[in-house]
């Protein structure tokens, strides 16, 4: 965008020159037409050189017109190519604009992935703490049961019993503690999942809208070269 908008500057710096040229060389030539005019007043120098001095002022009449006409023209044309580098700068900035909302909305998105890591992280972590008191309800009914085996000729009935209930309660307890976890994680991830997959098909629906539009700019521009 720095080298399109270079060279607009520097087509209207061209054309400013040739504007400048023009007025200096039609204010010569209305001096010249004035003079010769003047001269062809006097007598002696009217009879003398009539013939000369009225085609001479025919052509400088016709190169002023000419002059005059491409000077009018030119003006038009500039008028034309301000407003249109003016409309084109609009559309830039707008465009620019749209690309820096994208990298806010790119940064954004950056900073929720990086919480949703440590989310996770923290998640895992306390799924691994869950494992270990599995695995610690397990030696618990190990041990339970040696004891049991130990005093079952005095005790089996009842400490079979209490023994059956205590580890249908850890083993529920644990159960439901994971099942817990693991639809909260995956409800997480999911929701987690949906709003990175919108924002990121929101992101690039945006940047491609932002780019044809400075395609079209650029063509705009492109086609007022040409003509």
């Amino acid at each position: 965008m720095f080298a399109y908008s270079s060279h607009i500057g520097q087509s209207y710096e061209e054309e400013r020159r040739n504007r400048s040229e023009l007025e200096v060389r039609c204010q010569r030539l209305t001096l010249e037409l004035a003079d010769t005019k003047q001269m062809i007043q006097q007598g002696d120098y009217r009879q003398e050189n009539y013939d000369k001095v009225k085609s001479e002022r025919d052509v400088f009449e016709h190169e002023l017109s000419e002059l005059r006409r491409k000077y009018e023209i030119l003006e038009v044309s500039h008028k034309a190519q301000a407003k249109e580098r003016n409309d084109l700068s609009k559309e830039l900035a707008t465009i620019q604009q749209s690309l820096n909302l994208l990298q806010k909305d790119k940064d954004y998105l950056n900073r929720q992935n990086m919480e949703l890591s440590v989310r996770c992280a923290h998640e895992e972590d306390r799924l691994e703490r869950l494992q270990i008191q599995l695995e610690d309800a397990k030696k618990a009914r190990e041990e339970m049961y040696e004891k049991y085996v130990a005093s079952r000729d005095h005790y089996k009935t009842e400490y079979e019993k209490k023994l059956h209930e205590e580890l249908e309660q850890i083993k529920l307890k644990t159960n439901q503690e994971i099942e817990q976890l693991r639809s909260t994680s995956k409800e997480m991830y999911e929701r987690e999942n949906r709003n990175l997959r919108e924002a990121r098909d929101n992101a690039v629906a945006e940047k491609e809208r932002a780019v044809t539009a400075e395609k079209d700019a650029l063509r705009k521009y492109d086609q007022l070269l040409e003509h």
